[in-house]
């Protein structure tokens, strides 16, 4: 992204692609070492439609006056924090709570990445996480896995987009995580 201007090519009719399915992931690191280079670049991308996360935030050296420029709709929590929850003093609850009250008080969603524990998923929900992802929700699967995997489960699909308009689900996946976990 610090070399070139490559967001036309992105959206190019030859690809097919409908930039609003989009999302592209940025490294907290990258875009900070190169913020004013990324910066018009960034705000074209989503000018077009895509949508634009920092991810592994929290690892980086964010700068907080930056961070409020960047033309980004959500922060994805790196795992390493994720996997350090625990009741101890040496816990990343502290640290997960801040990072969503800040994101969401600039309005930007929260996702927490590397959720492998019920403990874990107990712990991000409460702690207001908007979206999760981890080898606890599903594993990583192959493109063509993916379509049986859908249908088998259209009725959690819908449930799950029903319980998110209506209450603002903490938890999205292709599968719906009973509430009692």
């Amino acid at each position: 992204i610090k070399e070139c201007d490559w967001s036309s090519d992105v959206c190019s009719s030859d690809l097919g692609l409908r930039p609003e399915l989009l999302e592209l992931e940025l490294t907290e690191t990258t875009v900070m070492e190169y913020v004013e280079q990324c910066l018009p670049r960034l705000h074209r991308l989503r000018d077009l439609g895509i949508s634009l996360s920092i991810d592994d935030f929290g690892t980086g050296y964010s700068s907080l006056s930056y961070l409020a420029k960047l033309p980004v709709g959500s922060v994805k929590i790196d795992q390493s924090f994720v996997r350090e929850i625990s009741d101890d003093s040496k816990s990343t609850i502290p640290m997960i709570r801040a990072i969503v009250e800040l994101a969401h008080g600039m309005g930007l969603s929260v996702v927490a990445e590397g959720v492998e524990t019920e403990r874990q998923l107990r712990a991000l929900r409460s702690l207001g996480c908007d979206t999760l992802q981890g080898y606890l929700l599903h594993r990583p699967a192959l493109p063509v896995q993916i379509e049986p995997l859908l249908r088998r489960n259209a009725d959690s699909l819908i449930r799950l987009d029903r319980n998110i308009r209506e209450a603002g689900s903490v938890v999205t996946s292709a599968f719906q995580v009973p509430q009692d976990r």
